[in-house]
């Protein structure tokens, strides 16, 4: 037997650096360049190295995620969220001395509307020798929740059993019932019939 179940699923969507749902300041600090060596073909490479350099948007759903590029030369991303209800900061320093896509950042939150700035900061404790910060961005991931019918097989293995039970429990009744009515009328019908046959036939 099926019956339909209602399951939440987290839903990807991508916000493209190059939409105009993203703003990147200021605009002279930033480049970009496809082909990047580590990404795939059609990946764009949005990519800064000034210090303070930001990019803003806003998203509905419970969950970001930044796709980049680590570097050698590294720097700190600073995310904020709500107009600095939320702060993070993550190290942009590749664990080699060559780049690696990585990703930069993933968070989960409260499902609903956020307002996100990311900032390019100068280096941290484990980078503080690097010359230049690099910020590289490939995209931007965000999730949001739908729920979806689910047909599923009933796993219950007494489902059947009870069925049955109650079959039983609702015709066994009826059936005892007609053989009492049933004989109870024989009798009945046996009694007139000898009291006629007497009445006819006295002594």
């Amino acid at each position: 037997m099926l019956y339909r179940r209602q399951e939440v699923t987290d839903t990807p969507a991508t916000i493209s650096l190059d939409s105009q749902y993203v703003l990147l300041q200021p605009s002279s600090a930033w480049g970009n360049v496809s082909n990047f060596a580590c990404a795939e073909e059609t990946t764009t490479n949005h990519f800064t190295n000034q210090v303070g350099a930001y990019g803003v948007f806003s998203f509905v759903g419970d969950r970001i995620v930044l796709n980049g590029i680590k570097t050698p030369a590294g720097g700190s991303l600073q995310i904020t969220f709500g107009g600095g209800s939320q702060t993070f900061n993550q190290n942009l320093t590749s664990s080699s001395a060559t780049s690696e896509c990585a990703v930069l950042f993933d968070h989960n939150l409260v499902n609903g509307t956020h307002s996100v700035q990311m900032t390019l900061q100068a280096q941290d404790d484990t980078n503080r020798n690097s010359s230049t910060p690099e910020l590289h961005l490939f995209d931007i991931q965000y999730f949001f929740p739908t729920i979806e019918p689910t047909v599923v097989p009933n796993t219950d293995t007494n489902h059947g059993f009870t069925s049955t039970s109650n079959i039983y429990l609702i015709t066994l009744p009826i059936i005892f019932g007609f053989s009492f009515l049933l004989a109870g009328t024989l009798f009945a019908y046996k009694t007139v019939k000898r009291t006629i046959f007497r009445f006819r036939y006295p002594g």
